[in-house]
């Protein structure tokens, strides 16, 4: 892989925690270039293939020539970016596979979103639901994780599982001198504050005068679950003929489809016990992120 096309920085995940709206804030900076392909995920399934039962990531990137022609148009004074959150999750194999191929792994700049662990993963299950992709309830899935994994269903669906950083979080600040951290309370609470430390970080313009963006890849429910599961089926060439319409034009697509389909309603809250019994399983984790981090992670465990 030539350096002119490999990634200056990986944004690495977690799912669920901000990384669209990170994805819309960058792609209007000048100095930095993202692939048209949201998530390549290619140093989590370089030389694989994806055989998911369920959630099959047909949208991923798996040979090194095809993950180099993402970065062809990349002008000389830019810093590209590789934005996929499966990296996180799938952490040994993607650190494996990124001394492998990339051409300067020491140079590489890691961004790592976090967010509280159950909010976390409700939100993943609101969106495979939201996608006609869900049937279960939350407690239900949460219980089928174990055999779901057993019959071969992706980490989409894992959505506890998915919520466990601080193993992750450690081999990235083991193997990379910068990683930053961002934390989902402070993108919703000043992102363009954000986005300033996040430009200081990459060593790009960090006065760069964003545009505010809305709610993006937000949660609803489907008025006709069965248009959900057609609009989201995975297939390779979906994607390939997708991946060729300007990113507006894909936009104004979804915003149609999300006016036709969405059921906007005040989201249905997990009861308050059964989120408390959940935090629980993730105390020795949260502390651990805590201890990682320096960041005060208490309103993480109430």
């Amino acid at each position: 892989m030539s350096k002119k096309h490999y990634p200056d920085f990986l944004l690495v995940g977690a799912a669920r925690a901000g990384t669209t709206a990170i994805d819309r804030y960058l792609r209007q900076h000048p100095e930095i270039f993202l692939p048209r392909v949201k998530e390549p995920c290619f140093f989590a399934f370089a030389g694989m293939t994806t055989e998911y039962k369920r959630g099959k990531f047909s949208f991923a990137v798996t040979d090194s020539e095809s993950y180099e022609k993402l970065f062809k148009d990349r002008k000389p004074n830019q810093l590209a970016g590789d934005l996929s959150t499966p990296y996180l999750f799938l952490y040994k194999q993607t650190l494996e596979n990124i001394q492998r191929y990339h051409p300067d792994p020491k140079r590489l700049r890691i961004v790592i979103l976090l967010r509280q662990p159950v909010d976390r993963a409700y939100s993943q299950y609101r969106w495979r639901l939201r996608d006609g992709r869900e049937e279960l309830s939350f407690a239900e899935a949460v219980a089928a994780e174990p055999i779901r994994k057993r019959e071969g269903f992706s980490f989409d669906y894992l959505y506890l599982e998915r919520s466990y950083y601080a193993a992750a979080l450690q081999a990235y600040r083991d193997q990379f001198l910068h990683v930053h951290i961002i934390f989902y309370e402070d993108l919703r609470k000043d992102p363009l504050l954000v986005m300033q430390g996040l430009c200081r970080f990459l060593g790009v313009d960090p006065e760069f005068p964003f545009e505010a963006i809305g709610e993006v890849n937000g949660t609803w429910s489907p008025r006709y679950p069965w248009l959900s599961r057609l609009v989201t089926f995975e297939h390779p060439l979906k994607y390939r003929l997708l991946n060729r319409i300007p990113g507006h034009w894909r936009d104004s697509i979804r915003a149609g489809f999300t006016k036709i389909n969405a059921v906007k309603h005040a989201e249905e809250q997990l009861d308050p016990e059964y989120r408390r019994q959940l935090t629980e399983r993730f105390t020795e984790d949260i502390l651990a992120v805590q201890s990682i981090t320096g960041r005060n992670l208490a309103s993480w465990l109430q």
